[in-house]
Protein backbone atom coordinates (compact mmCIF):
# COMPACT_ATOMS: atom_id res chain seq x y z
CA UNK A 1 0.00 0.00 0.00
CA UNK A 2 1.27 3.47 -0.90
CA UNK A 3 1.70 5.20 2.49
CA UNK A 4 1.97 8.55 0.74
CA UNK A 5 -1.44 8.29 -0.92
CA UNK A 6 -3.04 6.99 2.27
CA UNK A 7 -1.60 9.79 4.38
CA UNK A 8 0.29 7.36 6.65
CA UNK A 9 3.84 8.45 5.82
CA UNK A 10 5.83 9.05 9.00
CA UNK A 11 8.42 11.13 7.16
CA UNK A 12 5.85 13.42 5.54
CA UNK A 13 3.95 13.84 8.79
CA UNK A 14 7.20 14.86 10.48
CA UNK A 15 7.95 17.28 7.68
CA UNK A 16 4.50 18.86 7.96
CA UNK A 17 4.96 19.27 11.71
CA UNK A 18 8.28 21.02 11.14
CA UNK A 19 6.78 23.29 8.50
CA UNK A 20 3.96 24.35 10.83
CA UNK A 21 6.60 25.36 13.38
CA UNK A 22 8.51 27.20 10.66
CA UNK A 23 5.44 29.21 9.65
CA UNK A 24 4.78 30.16 13.28
CA UNK A 25 8.39 31.29 13.80
CA UNK A 26 8.38 33.24 10.54
CA UNK A 27 5.28 35.13 11.68
CA UNK A 28 6.93 36.01 14.99
CA UNK A 29 10.12 37.12 13.24
CA UNK A 30 8.22 39.45 10.92
CA UNK A 31 6.29 40.89 13.86
CA UNK A 32 9.48 41.43 15.86
CA UNK A 33 8.30 39.25 18.76
CA UNK A 34 11.71 37.71 19.41
CA UNK A 35 11.62 38.42 23.13
CA UNK A 36 9.10 35.58 23.47
CA UNK A 37 11.67 33.14 22.07
CA UNK A 38 14.84 34.15 23.93
CA UNK A 39 16.60 30.86 24.85
CA UNK A 40 17.69 30.15 28.42
CA UNK A 41 20.44 27.91 29.73
CA UNK A 42 20.05 25.31 32.49
CA UNK A 43 20.24 27.99 35.18
CA UNK A 44 17.53 30.11 33.61
CA UNK A 45 19.92 32.76 32.29
CA UNK A 46 19.64 34.18 28.79
CA UNK A 47 21.97 32.52 26.30
CA UNK A 48 24.06 35.29 24.79
CA UNK A 49 24.98 35.57 21.11
CA UNK A 50 22.24 33.15 20.09
CA UNK A 51 19.42 33.83 17.67
CA UNK A 52 16.22 32.65 19.40
CA UNK A 53 14.49 31.54 16.22
CA UNK A 54 17.58 29.63 15.05
CA UNK A 55 17.65 27.89 18.44
CA UNK A 56 13.99 26.91 18.08
CA UNK A 57 14.49 25.56 14.56
CA UNK A 58 17.50 23.47 15.59
CA UNK A 59 15.70 22.17 18.68
CA UNK A 60 12.67 21.18 16.61
CA UNK A 61 14.81 19.27 14.13
CA UNK A 62 16.63 17.46 16.94
CA UNK A 63 13.34 16.55 18.61
CA UNK A 64 11.92 15.15 15.37
CA UNK A 65 15.15 13.20 14.80
CA UNK A 66 14.76 11.51 18.19
CA UNK A 67 11.22 10.49 17.27
CA UNK A 68 12.43 9.13 13.94
CA UNK A 69 14.92 6.84 15.70
CA UNK A 70 12.10 4.38 16.37
CA UNK A 71 11.35 3.88 12.68
CA UNK A 72 13.16 0.86 11.24
CA UNK A 73 12.21 0.95 7.56
CA UNK A 74 15.24 1.41 5.24
CA UNK A 75 13.18 3.63 2.98
CA UNK A 76 12.02 5.65 5.98
CA UNK A 77 15.60 6.04 7.22
CA UNK A 78 16.76 7.25 3.81
CA UNK A 79 13.78 9.56 3.46
CA UNK A 80 14.14 11.00 6.93
CA UNK A 81 17.80 11.85 6.44
CA UNK A 82 16.84 13.69 3.28
CA UNK A 83 13.83 15.21 5.03
CA UNK A 84 16.19 16.76 7.57
CA UNK A 85 18.26 18.19 4.75
CA UNK A 86 15.17 19.70 3.12
CA UNK A 87 13.99 21.03 6.49
CA UNK A 88 17.31 22.78 6.98
CA UNK A 89 17.22 24.17 3.44
CA UNK A 90 13.68 25.50 3.83
CA UNK A 91 14.48 27.08 7.19
CA UNK A 92 17.55 28.82 5.76
CA UNK A 93 15.72 30.00 2.64
CA UNK A 94 12.80 31.27 4.73
CA UNK A 95 14.80 33.34 7.19
CA UNK A 96 17.32 34.59 4.63
CA UNK A 97 14.56 36.10 2.49
CA UNK A 98 12.33 37.61 5.17
CA UNK A 99 12.83 41.18 6.32
CA UNK A 100 13.62 40.77 10.00
CA UNK A 101 16.33 41.70 12.49
CA UNK A 102 18.16 38.37 12.49
CA UNK A 103 18.64 37.91 8.76
CA UNK A 104 22.31 38.90 8.59
CA UNK A 105 23.14 36.82 11.66
CA UNK A 106 21.46 33.84 10.02
CA UNK A 107 23.55 34.26 6.88
CA UNK A 108 26.65 33.26 8.84
CA UNK A 109 24.92 30.52 10.84
CA UNK A 110 23.02 28.34 8.39
CA UNK A 111 21.01 25.45 9.77
CA UNK A 112 22.34 23.40 6.86
CA UNK A 113 25.89 24.05 8.06
CA UNK A 114 24.94 23.13 11.63
CA UNK A 115 23.65 19.67 10.66
CA UNK A 116 25.41 18.86 7.37
CA UNK A 117 28.54 21.06 7.28
CA UNK A 118 27.59 22.41 3.85
CA UNK A 119 25.84 25.38 2.29
CA UNK A 120 24.80 24.20 -1.17
CA UNK A 121 21.24 23.00 -0.59
CA UNK A 122 19.87 25.33 -3.25
CA UNK A 123 21.83 23.40 -5.87
CA UNK A 124 21.97 19.93 -4.32
CA UNK A 125 18.23 19.42 -3.82
CA UNK A 126 17.52 20.04 -7.50
CA UNK A 127 20.40 17.77 -8.48
CA UNK A 128 18.89 14.98 -6.39
CA UNK A 129 15.46 15.55 -7.90
CA UNK A 130 17.01 15.37 -11.38
CA UNK A 131 18.73 12.06 -10.60
CA UNK A 132 15.52 10.66 -9.17
CA UNK A 133 13.57 11.52 -12.30
CA UNK A 134 16.26 9.94 -14.48
CA UNK A 135 16.15 6.65 -12.57
CA UNK A 136 12.54 6.04 -11.56
CA UNK A 137 12.78 2.28 -11.21
CA UNK A 138 14.23 2.32 -7.68
CA UNK A 139 12.63 5.50 -6.39
CA UNK A 140 11.45 5.71 -2.78
CA UNK A 141 7.96 7.17 -3.07
CA UNK A 142 8.23 8.90 0.30
CA UNK A 143 11.30 10.73 -0.93
CA UNK A 144 9.55 11.82 -4.13
CA UNK A 145 6.61 13.07 -2.09
CA UNK A 146 9.01 14.95 0.20
CA UNK A 147 10.50 16.82 -2.76
CA UNK A 148 7.06 17.50 -4.23
CA UNK A 149 5.82 18.89 -0.93
CA UNK A 150 8.84 21.16 -0.49
CA UNK A 151 8.51 22.58 -4.00
CA UNK A 152 4.77 23.06 -3.55
CA UNK A 153 5.40 24.95 -0.30
CA UNK A 154 7.60 27.42 -2.13
CA UNK A 155 11.18 26.18 -2.00
CA UNK A 156 13.07 27.71 -4.94
CA UNK A 157 16.75 27.25 -4.10
CA UNK A 158 19.00 28.23 -7.00
CA UNK A 159 15.99 29.51 -8.95
CA UNK A 160 15.04 32.16 -6.38
CA UNK A 161 15.08 35.60 -7.94
CA UNK A 162 15.41 34.16 -11.44
CA UNK A 163 13.04 33.12 -14.22
CA UNK A 164 13.06 29.33 -14.03
CA UNK A 165 11.40 28.86 -17.44
CA UNK A 166 8.86 26.54 -15.83
CA UNK A 167 11.53 24.17 -14.46
CA UNK A 168 10.02 23.91 -10.98
CA UNK A 169 6.52 23.35 -12.37
CA UNK A 170 7.82 20.54 -14.59
CA UNK A 171 9.58 18.92 -11.64
CA UNK A 172 6.39 19.02 -9.58
CA UNK A 173 4.50 17.41 -12.44
CA UNK A 174 7.05 14.63 -12.89
CA UNK A 175 7.29 13.98 -9.15
CA UNK A 176 3.52 13.64 -9.02
CA UNK A 177 3.77 11.04 -11.78
CA UNK A 178 6.39 9.12 -9.79
CA UNK A 179 4.06 9.00 -6.79
CA UNK A 180 0.67 8.40 -8.42
CA UNK A 181 1.76 6.80 -11.73
CA UNK A 182 -0.25 9.37 -13.62
CA UNK A 183 -0.04 13.05 -14.36
CA UNK A 184 -2.22 15.49 -12.41
CA UNK A 185 -5.41 15.83 -14.47
CA UNK A 186 -6.44 19.15 -12.94
CA UNK A 187 -3.48 20.83 -14.65
CA UNK A 188 -4.80 19.80 -18.06
CA UNK A 189 -8.01 21.79 -17.84
CA UNK A 190 -9.97 18.92 -19.43
CA UNK A 191 -10.92 17.05 -16.27
CA UNK A 192 -13.00 18.68 -13.52
CA UNK A 193 -11.29 18.86 -10.13
CA UNK A 194 -14.49 17.69 -8.41
CA UNK A 195 -16.28 15.33 -10.86
CA UNK A 196 -18.94 14.50 -8.25
CA UNK A 197 -20.45 17.94 -8.78
CA UNK A 198 -21.34 16.93 -12.36
CA UNK A 199 -23.11 13.69 -11.38
CA UNK A 200 -26.64 15.09 -11.62
CA UNK A 201 -26.35 17.54 -14.49
CA UNK A 202 -28.10 17.01 -17.83
CA UNK A 203 -25.73 16.30 -20.67
CA UNK A 204 -28.48 16.48 -23.33
CA UNK A 205 -31.82 18.18 -23.26
CA UNK A 206 -34.56 19.12 -25.71
CA UNK A 207 -34.85 22.73 -26.70
CA UNK A 208 -37.38 24.32 -24.36
CA UNK A 209 -39.04 27.69 -24.83
CA UNK A 210 -40.65 29.90 -22.28
CA UNK A 211 -44.47 29.63 -22.20
CA UNK A 212 -46.40 32.15 -24.32
CA UNK A 213 -47.24 35.06 -21.99
CA UNK A 214 -50.37 35.92 -24.02
CA UNK A 215 -52.19 32.94 -22.52
CA UNK A 216 -51.56 34.26 -19.05
CA UNK A 217 -52.58 37.78 -20.04
CA UNK A 218 -55.90 36.54 -21.49
CA UNK A 219 -56.55 34.51 -18.37
CA UNK A 220 -55.84 37.44 -16.04
CA UNK A 221 -58.02 39.71 -18.21
CA UNK A 222 -60.93 37.25 -18.11
CA UNK A 223 -60.68 36.98 -14.33
CA UNK A 224 -60.73 40.75 -13.93
CA UNK A 225 -63.72 41.11 -16.26
CA UNK A 226 -65.62 38.41 -14.38
CA UNK A 227 -64.80 40.06 -11.06
CA UNK A 228 -66.08 43.47 -12.28
CA UNK A 229 -69.29 41.93 -13.64
CA UNK A 230 -70.04 40.01 -10.43
CA UNK A 231 -69.26 43.06 -8.32
CA UNK A 232 -71.62 45.20 -10.40
CA UNK A 233 -74.49 42.69 -10.10
CA UNK A 234 -74.00 42.38 -6.33
CA UNK A 235 -73.84 46.14 -5.91
CA UNK A 236 -77.08 46.62 -7.87
CA UNK A 237 -78.87 43.93 -5.90
CA UNK A 238 -77.71 45.08 -2.49
CA UNK A 239 -78.47 48.76 -3.07
CA UNK A 240 -81.82 48.33 -4.83
CA UNK A 241 -83.91 49.20 -1.72
CA UNK A 242 -81.72 52.15 -0.92
CA UNK A 243 -81.99 53.43 -4.46
CA UNK A 244 -85.81 53.13 -4.37
CA UNK A 245 -86.00 55.01 -1.05
CA UNK A 246 -83.72 57.77 -2.30
CA UNK A 247 -85.82 58.20 -5.43
CA UNK A 248 -89.01 58.42 -3.33
CA UNK A 249 -87.53 61.14 -1.14
CA UNK A 250 -86.36 63.07 -4.15
CA UNK A 251 -89.83 62.89 -5.72
CA UNK A 252 -91.40 64.51 -2.60
CA UNK A 253 -89.15 67.49 -2.87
Amino acid sequence: MNVVLTGQSFVLNQFREFYRELVSLKRQAMQGRLEELVPLDNTGKVVEQANPIWIRVVAKMQDLARQAGHQGSPCTAESYKEAQYVMAAMADETFLHVDWSGREWWRGNLVETKFFQSHIAGERIFQRIGKMLENRESVCVELAALYLLSLSLGFQGKFRGEVDQGAIARMRRELFHVIAHRYPDFLQGSTPMFPESYAHTLDQSALMKLPDPRKWLWGVGACLAGYVLVAHVLWTYLTEDVTTLVNSILSLG
